[in-house]
């Protein structure tokens, strides 16, 4: 495979210095109406993060491609608060082309959008700035519409002081975004069924839990394992907004050392590491998921085998039935293929 080669079309010699926003006291809400033709501003910025990205997640392709950029965010926002919002259609071959949308702060990019397409239509977006947890920084979220028969939004939000991003997908909807009552709603037209209905799906909200263990790091050992535990730094509930949707996910990364005599496992998609659960008053947290090993071959764990997975507690809010976990400290229980268990009281507090 080659390395890949990317050439711009649209190029900008000036180079404009980001401002950013005034993190004293609460940032005002507001709704971005971004260009409905975008421009070249500030591209040479963008071009040179675009070419750090691929380079950081080593993309690559196969043939050279072509690449058209431009920016669609309004130029005093971009100036004022420091966040570009660029959409850039790849063009793989003749008829193959990738639409992407990225926003782009403090000279990093960060992926909103991202759909292998070969129509020529290109989809819409909308932008909405919020501070809910009012630490003066904002919360910028995009929706981002297909034109396809999907009608699919997709929903990001990146956060300013954190650098992490949260979203999900809605399926037969597209989204734009309303002020109310100093709150953005997300407002649409659902196509499910027969009937294209206009509606109000939720407001932009504080997303009202924090989870993390009471120790930066546990080291423990029974007679057939030891294992090193820590919270992940990468933690996209770091992002304080909630909405109709999303899943907050808290990851605890494992590194296991096996110490007692070899097992084999036989069984196909195996839950493969360190197996966790919280408990509380005899109550298990669910929504608990672990890395698994996709494979109808036998497994063998040798001796001194070092197996690093994560485990990810999903806090389900949106409005399914699902209720947040409580508020409280709770019991960790530590196993591996039964090969014995470990109890830390009070290892997770949840707030």
């Amino acid at each position: 495979m080659k390395n890949y080669l990317v050439k711009f079309l649209i190029l900008c010699s000036s180079l404009v210095t980001i401002g950013g926003c005034d993190k004293k006291e609460e940032a005002p809400s507001f709704v971005v109406n971004t260009l409905s033709e975008g421009d070249n501003y500030k591209i040479k910025e963008f071009t040179e993060a675009y070419g750090r990205f691929l380079e950081e997640n080593k993309i690559h392709y196969e043939n050279d491609v072509t690449v058209d950029a431009f920016n669609i965010m309004p130029h005093d926002i971009f100036d004022t608060y420091g966040v570009g919002l660029f959409k850039i259609t790849i063009n793989l071959n003749d008829e193959d082309k990738a639409e992407q949308a990225y926003l782009y702060y403090n000279k990093t990019i960060y992926n909103v959008y991202s759909q292998s397409t070969r129509e020529e239509k290109s989809g819409t977006i909308s932008v909405a700035f919020t501070d809910v947890n009012k630490d003066g920084s904002y919360e910028v979220t995009t929706a981002c519409n297909s034109e396809d028969l999907r009608k699919m939004s997709n929903l990001t939000t990146f956060d300013t002081m954190t650098l992490q991003t949260i979203g999900c997908p809605l399926y037969n909807v597209e989204i734009h975004f309303e002020k109310h009552d100093d709150v953005i709603g997300l407002y649409g037209t659902s196509y499910l069924g027969d009937e294209e209905k206009e509606k109000h799906f939720d407001d932009i909200r504080l997303y009202p839990r924090r989870y993390e263990l009471s120790k930066p790091k546990y080291e423990l050992e029974c007679e057939n394992y030891k294992v090193k535990i820590t919270w992940s730094k990468s933690q996209k509930t770091n992002v304080p907004v909630d909405y109709f949707g999303l899943n907050h996910d808290f990851v605890i990364n494992t590194e296991l050392t096996y110490l007692g005599e070899d097992i084999e496992l036989g069984t196909p998609a195996l839950v493969f590491g360190t197996q966790i659960y919280f408990e509380k008053d005899k109550e298990d947290i669910g929504h608990v998921r672990y890395d698994v090993l996709d494979t109808d071959q036998s497994v063998t764990i040798k001796k001194g085998q070092v197996i690093k997975s994560n485990v990810t507690i999903r806090d389900t809010t949106y409005d399914d039935g699902c209720q947040m976990t409580p508020i409280g400290t709770y019991d960790m229980n530590v196993n591996f293929y039964k090969s014995g268990e470990i109890i830390v009281k009070n290892a997770l507090i949840v707030k």
